[in-house]
């Protein structure tokens, strides 16, 4: 309002044309008054400004379901101050609650309230996931009373997995949803292997190879049991069987996932006993032209071969030979079974001629260096040697374990009466055989 004192009788005219004592002013600009009277005129101007308020207007509450939302006090060129203490134009707002900014102009201030919402829907199904054959894997949406929609079209809260696929889920809260996604995947080992020697005499060496798989991922770890109590962690063994028998194989495999299958073959591995070839024979050392005993001591075998060194065989249990000349014969033995599980073994058999033992019935010790000594002839390689004389009293007059010495009719150092005398003897052969000899001595000048 712009006026001025009243003057009576005078007449007014203002800029815009009014001619009334006061008017009104709603903009900025400059204003001139002129007042007539009495021929006189008198005349003023003024300049006015008009200073609005801020129009702030942060919208109706609300709620937001993907945060961050955004809170403009527009207003460009005026000073802000919200109550969260930031002064700029804008704000993010990523929590629920009341926001209140002031934005003034310089001489007016104006404000404004908006009461933000933002529901919580904490949702994770977690990491993509592999599984092992047999697992389940239940996954939960959480946020209790929400709304559930799965992508098999089921409503609940949890959801149990028991094959591959994507899965995901829509939780709606509060007018608000949000989604999340999973992928499961099964890893399938399949545990397969391959041998090769796997049937022969014990000691019987088997080699296994792993031939497993597994849809994804690698298999990293082997366990093999050879149905012997024995086991190994190598990807492609060998082992020894030891004793005859059937065995079970099986291989146990694992992968990076910690997934594990599994393969047995039943007696896969057959080994078979390996005959031990033995045998004695009497005499020990044989004469030539005499009978020679072998005695098979063998064992796991069911037919034999012998080789006797000197040209002849025979296929007996306990076979019979005569060798015909004395000389030291390598004698071989092979003891067979049906599975050709053969075992040989050699063993030297010793054929001499059968010694000759000559004692002269008469000699004549009286020094012509002709037959002055009686001794055994033929006793010199025998194994133990033994002669006693006696005279017709059948009193002892000489003994000796040496059969290169003789007897030189001396007794006590004192020559003998001539005559008859008794010896005996006993000797001991490199066969083991033991003879005892006797016979008379006539003692002769």
């Amino acid at each position: 309002l712009i006026g001025v004192f009243h003057t009576l009788g005078a007449t007014y005219l203002w800029s815009n044309g009014d001619t009334n004592q006061h008017i009104t002013v709603k903009n900025s600009g400059t204003y001139w008054l002129q007042i007539s009277k009495n021929g006189c005129i008198n005349r003023d101007t003024i300049n006015i400004a008009v200073i609005t308020f801020p129009i702030v207007n942060l919208g109706n509450d609300t709620t937001v379901c993907n945060p961050p939302i955004v809170l403009d006090a527009q207003n460009t060129g005026s000073t802000y101050l919200w109550n969260t203490s930031s002064t700029s134009k804008t704000i993010n707002v990523t929590n629920s609650g009341t926001y209140l900014v002031k934005v003034s102009n310089g001489l007016c201030a104006s404000y404004d309230t908006i009461n933000i919402t933002i529901p919580v829907i904490n949702l994770n199904l977690g990491n993509d996931t592999i599984l092992c054959k047999n697992q389940t894997l239940i996954l939960n949406a959480g946020n209790i009373g929400a709304n559930y929609l799965w992508s098999n079209g089921a409503t609940n809260q949890h959801l149990t997995i028991n094959s591959s696929g994507t899965f995901w889920v829509t939780v709606s809260k509060n007018g608000c949803s949000k989604s999340d996604t999973i992928n499961v995947s099964y890893q399938h080992p399949i545990a397969i292997f391959s041998g090769i020697n796997l049937i022969g005499c014990s000691p019987l060496t088997s080699s296994f190879t792993d031939l497993s798989s597994t849809n994804i991922g690698s298999i990293t770890n082997w366990n093999w049991t050879f149905g012997d109590g024995t086991f190994s962690n190598s990807q492609n063994p060998t082992h020894i069987y030891s004793i005859p028998g059937k065995y079970n194989v099986t291989l146990s495999v694992t992968t990076n996932n910690n997934c594990m299958d599994d393969s047995t073959i039943n007696s896969l591995v057959t080994v078979h006993p390996r005959a031990i070839a033995d045998y004695d024979f009497l005499p020990k050392i044989g004469l030539s032209g005499e009978l020679v005993l072998f005695n098979n001591k063998s064992i796991n075998s069911t037919s034999w071969e012998w080789k006797f060194g000197d040209g002849n065989s025979s296929i007996l249990f306990n076979p019979k030979h005569t060798y015909l000349l004395s000389n030291t014969y390598n004698v071989e033995l092979i003891a067979k079974t049906i599975f050709n599980c053969n075992d040989t073994i050699i063993k030297q058999i010793k054929i001499i001629d059968e010694p000759i033992i000559f004692a002269p019935n008469s000699f004549s010790p009286n020094n012509d260096g002709l037959n002055d000594t009686w001794l055994i002839i033929g006793a010199e390689n025998t194994k133990s040697f033994n002669v006693k004389i006696f005279n017709r009293w059948g009193e002892l007059i000489f003994e000796t374990n040496d059969p290169l010495k003789g007897w030189d009719g001396k007794y006590k150092k004192i020559i003998s009466q001539l005559g008859v005398y008794t010896w005996k003897a006993i000797i001991s052969f490199e066969d083991n055989r033991i003879e005892e000899y006797f016979g008379h001595i006539n003692m002769i000048r």
